[in-house]
This record gives C-alpha cells, sequence and structure tokens, in this order.
C-alpha cells in the first residue's frame, strides 16, 4: 500500500482541560502524562480497577488541555466514565465533535504534506502543529504521519493530496496498525485484557514508575512479579470469512479450549487476512494456531517490529 491517503472516520477526539486535567489524567491512564511535551504524542491504556484494558489512547497536548485520541465506538462510553471520577477537579471533558482526521504514508505522502504544510514531525510518536492542523508522527514501516484538525481545513487537505496519492477506506490505515504491531480495543474486546497482553509496555504505553491509576496495582505486579501467560502476535490467515476483533483461537493440542482472541484484523489480499491476536504463549510455542475452531484455517505467524518475549 504505497502512498496512501484515508479518511480516519473510526477515530474520536476528546479535549480535556481545566487547572487540573494534567492531574487527572495522570490518574486515570497508564503513562506518565507529565513526561509528555508539546512535541510528542504518547500512548495510554485505561483500565478497570481489575487492571482490564477499557481502551486505547493516544494523548496530545493542545494549548491549556490535551486532545485525547480514541475509537469512537467507544468515545461516549469512556468520556461519561471518566466523568464519574471528576469529582471536585477543576476538569472539563468534551467530545471534540469539530475535529476529522486523515492519515497518509508512503515517501511520496510525506514529501507532499511537507509542501503542503511545512515541516513533519521527524520521529515516531512526534507531534508538531501547523495553525490550526496538527500532525502526528507514527511507527510503521513506511514514513506514516496523520492530521487532525477541523473539518474544511482538513477537507481542503485531502483535496490536495487525494490526486498525488492513492485514497483507501479506512481499513487500510488500521492494517498499517497491525503492521507496526500498535493494538486498538474495540467494543468486543474492551474489558479483555491487561495491558501486557496486547505489548502495551513494549511499545511505550505504559509507565512503571509513575502514581496510581485505575488496576496499576495488578499491572505493576504482573510486572514485577508475575509471568506473563499470553502475549499479542502478529499472524495472517487465508480464509473466506473476515476474521473480526473478539473471534477465538484454538489449537488442536488444546482440544476445545480457546487459547486466544483476536485483537484486530485487516484484509491483505484476496482472501487473506493480516492480524493482531493476543495468544497463550504455550499454544503459540506449540504452533498450529487456528480461528474459530480447533481445526479452523491456520494462522500463520508474521514478524512484528519489536521483540516480543514468546519463550
Amino acid at each position: 500500500m504505497p502512498n496512501i491517503l484515508c479518511k480516519l472516520s473510526t477515530l474520536s477526539w476528546v479535549y480535556v482541560d481545566g487547572k487540573d486535567a494534567g492531574s487527572f489524567l495522570q490518574s486515570q491512564l497508564t503513562n506518565d502524562v507529565s513526561a509528555l511535551d508539546e512535541r510528542h504524542s504518547q500512548l495510554h491504556g485505561y483500565c478497570n480497577p481489575k487492571g482490564r484494558l477499557l481502551c486505547i489512547v493516544r494523548l496530545v497536548r493542545h494549548d491549556e488541555g490535551f486532545f485525547m485520541q480514541l475509537p469512537a465506538a467507544l468515545s461516549d462510553a469512556i468520556v461519561a466514565r471518566l466523568r464519574k471520577y471528576v469529582l471536585r477537579a477543576q476538569v472539563n471533558l468534551n467530545t471534540a465533535a469539530h475535529l476529522c482526521g486523515i492519515g497518509s504514508a508512503g515517501q511520496l505522502a510525506a514529501t507532499a504534506l511537507t509542501q503542503r504544510l511545512g515541516p513533519l514531525p521527524a520521529t515516531d510518536n512526534g507531534y508538531v502543529r501547523h495553525g490550526e492542523l496538527g500532525v502526528y508522527g507514527l511507527p510503521g514501516a513506511l514514513p506514516r504521519f496523520q492530521v487532525i484538525g477541523p473539518e474544511a481545513a482538513i477537507q481542503s487537505l485531502w483535496d490536495a493530496l487525494s490526486e498525488p496519492l492513492q485514497p483507501q477506506e479506512p481499513g487500510s490505515w488500521s492494517q498499517l496498525d497491525i503492521g507496526a504491531g500498535i493494538p486498538q480495543i474495540l467494543p468486543p474486546t474492551s474489558e479483555a485484557f491487561v495491558p501486557q497482553m496486547v505489548n502495551l509496555d513494549l511499545i511505550g504505553g505504559i509507565s512503571f514508575q509513575k502514581g496510581c491509576y485505575p488496576g496499576q496495582e495488578i499491572v505493576a505486579r504482573i510486572h514485577y512479579l508475575g509471568k506473563l501467560k499470553q502475549r499479542m502476535i502478529r499472524a495472517q490467515v487465508k480464509t473466506t470469512a473476515a476474521p473480526k476483533p473478539g473471534d477465538r483461537v484454538y489449537s488442536p493440542a488444546h482440544g476445545e479450549q480457546s487459547t486466544g482472541t483476536v485483537v484486530d484484523a485487516q484484509p491483505s489480499g484476496p482472501g487473506c487476512f493480516d492480524l493482531l491476536a493476543v495468544v497463550q504463549l504455550t499454544a503459540y510455542r506449540a504452533g498450529d494456531l487456528c480461528l474459530n475452531e480447533p481445526n479452523g484455517p491456520a494462522l500463520e505467524p508474521r514478524f512484528l517490529p519489536y521483540d516480543v518475549p514468546v519463550d
């Protein structure tokens, strides 16, 4: 998928501001908000008290507050839950309905964006602002950037970029996330995993030095004392039925008992899908992982761009 352009219609943004916005987010999310500067974005998990991920968000500083990016399908529920914990803190949480985003990837995409906007983030997870637009640099095999801003400004940018680039469906952007090993929690998998199961500790989404947040004791105990039995892997599967988040993974060695769960999946060719799945490491080491039933379509492991401890 060289030099693509996607509308990020599956994402939503929430603006968090007020005198106590930073300390409030620090008390709710898995990463160290106090370490976030205006030149970077930051991945976070948001957990329930049992340490299970409700959502994964990407945070940037904006003016006197923060933009929190998350799946649109979870936005209302997450905002409602966060508001319950505001109590007497001076914090406002409002869905930024005026914002939308586009993603672009490829060397030609980087050149076209630079010509249109100016300098882009020079590193993964970098962030720069150009007037009313914000540009995120994201990990991936190709130069990869997403831009957020008011609808009119984003539409103007889309019109300017859609001729040199190749407009694609939003799923193409999710496929690039899969290739980069960046998980997305969606409604079928909300509260299914602790952060380390989806490798959030391996991609800079957890601070083990910060203070408390919901589920922190469990997340820390796994890090310092526990031995993780499940990890997220990337795989390819050939099937006529599209895999979806929440689908089960099996291993013949484990019989009828599920040994994993699909996190996300996207088409990668005719009858072929690229996916991320959390699987039991004993089943992974034994091989022969299958989709949806013990003798279902075989999962063929694929490369992730970071080391995953599976031994």
